[in-house]
């Protein structure tokens, strides 16, 4: 499935798109919070910031969907006036790109459940491997990303490229604003 999404993204994008299937796109985000969750727990062992990983994990993926959802439906709403886009096929495609990021927050997990039990040469070869790993999803997730806003968008070079900028500016600067939020209101607690 992920090697499926780093090496033919337009094709898993577009049948996404064309046939959404929202149960196994929400399914993958909820798996996702919840190992970022488990993660968080095993590596500070805090149950509050084990929560508070949850819903950020969450939250991040809502408001990527949200901003993917206004380029696709601003470009559409020009472009092909007899075709909107609609969230349901959003959520699939925002779903399926979670995919890389549920392989990335499994190795996280790994990598948080190992660390206290390694020896030094051990840990220096499975650091090495997943830092390798990492390399890949992350150049994976950014090809598979600026593909998806092709598949949504149908924006061509110059306009795919601003649009994929501005989803990533966009993205980080609110839940960048949403985690200052909910560590505040925790820090009162």
């Amino acid at each position: 499935m992920v090697f499926s999404i780093i090496t033919h993204p337009t094709r898993v994008f577009t049948n996404c798109f064309d046939s959404p299937k929202n149960g196994k796109s929400l399914a993958v985000v909820f798996l996702t919070a919840i190992i970022t969750a488990l993660a968080g727990y095993a590596l500070l062992g805090n149950v509050l910031t084990a929560g508070l990983f949850f819903v950020t994990a969450l939250i991040q993926w809502f408001v990527f969907s949200i901003v993917v959802w206004f380029f696709g439906f601003a470009h559409n709403g020009r472009v092909k006036k007899n075709q909107r886009v609609s969230f349901s096929q959003i959520v699939s495609v925002t779903g399926k790109l979670w995919t890389l990021n549920l392989a990335s927050t499994i190795l996280m997990l790994f990598m948080a459940l190992i660390v206290p039990y390694a020896s030094d040469i051990l840990l220096l070869i499975v650091f090495a491997i997943m830092a390798i790993l990492f390399i890949i999803l992350f150049i994976g997730w950014i090809i598979a990303s600026i593909k998806m806003i092709k598949v949504v968008t149908g924006a061509k070079k110059g306009k795919l490229v601003i649009n994929w900028i501005i989803l990533i500016i966009l993205n980080g600067m609110v839940i960048s604003f949403i985690t200052f939020l909910i560590t505040w209101a925790i820090s009162f607690y």
